[in-house]
């Protein structure tokens, strides 16, 4: 990966979540989160490999945004009415799923078959429709020896 990749979609986030998961070639199965706690933002369970995300609208589509980079970016404030920072295992793919089964993928630049670790950032601003916008700053993580 050579700079920063950007991908946007629009998936539809039901009862306020939506959820994200590592996928490698050889997964019998997509790992959904566990039981986490709806106060906060993201919730990151099975060791880096599953995320519920928390939208603050009940049901509806939310914008995301996923860029990749190789260092960390600077915070940009103003915009956005929330930034949460976690870390997850990322390979091939995100994979995209909601409670209706509804589901879509984002590609991870390099399609790497291995799990690494990422820094992810995530941006929040709910407008008046309601509609949720979000952006995810991932950044690999850079092993030191």
């Amino acid at each position: 990966m050579s700079g920063r990749v950007r991908h946007e979609t629009m998936f539809y986030a039901c009862y306020s979540q939506y959820w994200m998961s590592a996928t490698l070639d050889n997964d019998d199965e997509v790992l959904e989160p566990e039981d986490v706690s709806a106060e906060r933002r993201i919730d990151v369970t099975h060791e880096g490999r599953a995320a519920r995300v928390e939208t603050h609208a009940q049901h509806g589509d939310v914008n995301l945004a996923f860029a990749f980079h190789e260092q960390e970016p600077t915070r940009e404030p103003g915009e956005w009415q929330e930034v949460v920072e976690d870390s997850m295992r990322l390979a091939n793919e995100v994979f995209l799923l909601n409670m209706d089964e509804g589901s879509d993928t984002v590609p991870v630049p390099g399609e790497p078959t291995e799990l690494e670790w990422w820094r992810v950032r995530l941006h929040v601003r709910l407008d008046r429709e309601p509609r949720v916008f979000t952006r995810w700053d991932m950044t690999r993580f850079v092993r030191h020896t």
